[in-house]
C-alpha cells in the first residue's frame, strides 16, 4: 500500500514537473518571439548594448505597428480602405528591389517600410473585421 502511493506521488511529481518544462519552454518561445515568421539574420537586427533583438528590424517594425490598431479602436478614428493597402506599398517595393538585387536596402529603411506596413495591416484589419462583423 506505501509503494502504491509513493509509485502515485512520483508520478504526479513527473507530471507537475513536465508541465513546468512545457510552461517554461512556452514562456521563452513568446519572449523570443519564435512564433513570428522571420529570417532572423543577425546583421539585419538591431542591436542595442550588444543585444540583438530576437527579430528582424523589418519584422520588428511590423509588429510595432501593430499597435497602431490600439488608438484606431479606442478612439473610433476611421480612415480609408485605401490607405491601409497603400501604406504596405513601400515594404513591397524594398523587399522586391532587394529580392530582385536592384539595392540594397539598409535597416533604418527596413524600419520605416516595416512600421508603415504595420500600420497599413492595422487599418486593414480593422476595417476588414468591422465588414464582416455588419
Amino acid at each position: 500500500m506505501i509503494k502504491e502511493i509513493a509509485d502515485t506521488d512520483m508520478t504526479a511529481a513527473d507530471s507537475i514537473l513536465e508541465g513546468l518544462i512545457v510552461v517554461r519552454e512556452l514562456f521563452h518561445d513568446i519572449i523570443t518571439l519564435q512564433f513570428v515568421p522571420c529570417h532572423r539574420r543577425k546583421y539585419r537586427t538591431i542591436c542595442i548594448n550588444g543585444k540583438y533583438f530576437p527579430i528582424c528590424s523589418r519584422c520588428m517594425s511590423v509588429l510595432l505597428g501593430y499597435l497602431f490598431l490600439i488608438p484606431l479602436l479606442l478612439f473610433h478614428i476611421h480612415v480609408a480602405f485605401w490607405l491601409g493597402i497603400v501604406l504596405n506599398i513601400p515594404m513591397v517595393v524594398d523587399g522586391y528591389t532587394q529580392w530582385k538585387r536592384w539595392h540594397t536596402s539598409n535597416n533604418t529603411l527596413r524600419v520605416i517600410t516595416g512600421l508603415s506596413a504595420g500600420i497599413g495591416q492595422s487599418i486593414s484589419f480593422l476595417l476588414i473585421h468591422l465588414l464582416t462583423k455588419a
